[in-house]
């Protein structure tokens, strides 16, 4: 597995945080990434998501996740 396609356990705050300020629905946020809805309501109950869908959300968001805050619970 590539270091893309490796799980990363998030805030599930900070997920929903990102979708909010993208200004998307979760079903929205789903149509854009290329997933089912039930996943983006996992992600947001687990934190738990790849280090190419935290990147693709963060493009959504339009900054990159290395740039969010330490106290929302981002470590890569």
């Amino acid at each position: 597995m590539t270091r893309r396609g490796q799980q990363i356990t998030l805030q599930p705050e900070v997920l929903r945080w990102a979708r909010e300020r993208a200004g998307l629905s979760p079903q929205q946020l789903a149509k854009k990434m290329k997933v089912k809805p039930e996943r983006v309501s996992e992600w947001e109950i687990t934190g738990k998501i790849s280090i190419a869908q935290a990147d693709r959300l963060a493009d959504l968001r339009g900054n990159a996740v290395e740039w969010m805050p330490e106290e929302m619970g981002i470590a890569l």
